[in-house]
């Protein structure tokens, strides 16, 4: 099946609400994001669900931020079993996966990168630098242009080879200025400024360096239960120890084509990204087309995560025998409804409206059922639609001002059985809900079926 790699996002993908459904479904959560606050005195709630995007943009904000969404994020997803065989972050995102690793504690982790936020977000407006994504230009022409601009003590640099299509070069304001006006006559060129507050991986930052050394010191670091790929060299680090080399991150590119291309070498044939939006994921479907990438943040891939899941740690051999069972449950209990709408067809008088029959129980299960499938267009299908078929039943039997027959039972029944699946009900759930519904079918004498 080949292996799994986790990405964590850097700075750039903060949006305002992020994290937002997770903190609100996952105890777990909501308790990262207390002990962070604590930790750091700041309300990560209040920041990441309340702030402006420009207030996000500032590095002391965007930097913590990112990281409390992504490490929330990974405890969700590791609590379904599932394992990675290396990860790997850009830029802050090394950080998260360092934590993540086991190789820096929580605690610690959240205050290193609060600082390393306060640091780069002071040389950063001193620097009055930014950066800024090129697509449609080769890697050589987009050289040139920094050496063309690198003169009388300006600054233009490559700090991010990103994928085979996007390279980010970072220098001083008035300098991205000039490259962007020289570049809008080329409509073949796509220049974006990020949305980042500081000219991060260049020698403009060479100043926050030595402080963000010393802060480095102050932690103790672990063994790493995974590989993590380092920015700086692209290949696994080798031990604890050269954690304190993550200061030169500042003033080096991110080398993430080649931390790609070493996941792939590796056979690495699925990368899902764990952080706010999904802008790793979309780099690694450009830097390879033969490894699938996914965001644990876009609504669309979480079906395409959760096979994943179900294929490496065995959930899937096990829902298919569930499956089976179910199957088998709801099929006997279309034969006992069956047979107990024959028995009683006798002595029951013709339906006046207003008794129940298994049509409506149907409907009243389908729903109390909690749901926790948030695909929205796997629900509409399976939940909605089955859901009006029930209800549209329902409506011609008080018209008509009958019992279901048979086949109408079957029908209900089986759709019943799609709105569970689709809801995502455990088997345990599924099995009593269906013994319930022929338990109040038999219980009462002269029960409309």
């Amino acid at each position: 099946m080949g292996k799994i790699a986790f990405v964590f996002p850097g700075q750039g993908s903060q949006y305002p609400l992020m994290g937002k459904q997770q903190y609100d479904r996952h105890a777990i959560v909501r308790q990262i994001y207390e002990e962070a606050s604590d930790l750091i005195g700041i309300d990560m709630r209040k920041l990441c669900f309340e702030s402006s995007i420009n207030e996000l943009k500032q590095t002391h904000n965007a930097q913590p931020a990112i990281f409390t969404v992504s490490y929330a994020a990974f405890k969700v997803l590791t609590k379904e079993g599932l394992e990675p065989s290396f990860m790997a972050g850009h830029s802050l995102g090394e950080i998260t996966a360092l934590a993540c690793s086991g190789a820096i504690e929580f605690s610690d982790a959240i205050r290193l990168v609060r600082a390393r936020g306060e640091i780069m977000q002071q040389v950063g407006e001193k620097s009055a630098g930014g950066m800024a994504a090129i697509k449609g230009l080769s890697l050589t022409e987009i050289q040139n242009l920094c050496a063309e601009y690198s003169v009388n003590g300006n600054v233009a640099c490559i700090s991010n080879y990103n994928s085979n299509d996007q390279i980010v070069i970072s220098g001083s304001q008035e300098v991205l200025a000039q490259i962007k006006e020289d570049l809008n006559n080329n409509k073949l060129v796509k220049f974006t400024k990020l949305k980042v507050s500081a000219p991060f991986h260049s020698p403009l930052m060479q100043s926050a360096v030595e402080k963000f050394t010393q802060e480095l010191k102050k932690y103790n670091y672990h063994d790493m239960k995974y590989p993590v790929i380092s920015d700086l060299t692209s290949q696994p680090y080798k031990n604890c120890d050269e954690i304190t080399g993550l200061s030169q991150h500042l003033v080096n590119p991110v080398m993430w084509k080649k931390t790609v291309d070493f996941l792939n070498k590796n056979e690495v044939k699925y990368i899902i990204e764990i952080g706010p939006n999904y802008v790793l994921r979309n780099l690694v479907k450009s830097c390879m087309s033969n490894i699938k990438a996914y965001s644990y943040d876009h609504l669309e891939d979480i079906p395409k995560i959760s096979n994943l899941i179900e294929n490496f740690t065995g959930k899937e051999e096990l829902q298919i025998e569930n499956e089976q069972k179910l199957i088998t449950i709801m099929q006997e209990c279309i034969k006992q409804a069956i047979e107990l709408n024959h028995k009683s067809r006798v002595r029951l008088e013709p339906y006046d409206g207003e008794a129940n029959t298994v049509v409506t129980l149907c409907l009243a299960s389908a729903i109390s059922t909690p749901n926790k499938n948030f695909d929205q267009i796997v629900y509409k299908t399976g939940v909605v639609e089955s859901y009006k078929r029930i209800r549209k039943l329902q409506a011609l039997l008080e018209r008509e001002k009958r019992k279901p027959n048979d086949q109408e039972i079957t029908e209900a029944l089986q759709l019943l059985y799609q709105i569970f699946k689709t809801k995502k009900l455990s088997y345990k759930e599924q099995e009593m809900r269906f013994k319930m519904i022929i338990e109040q079918l038999s219980k009462k004498k002269g029960y409309v079926l």
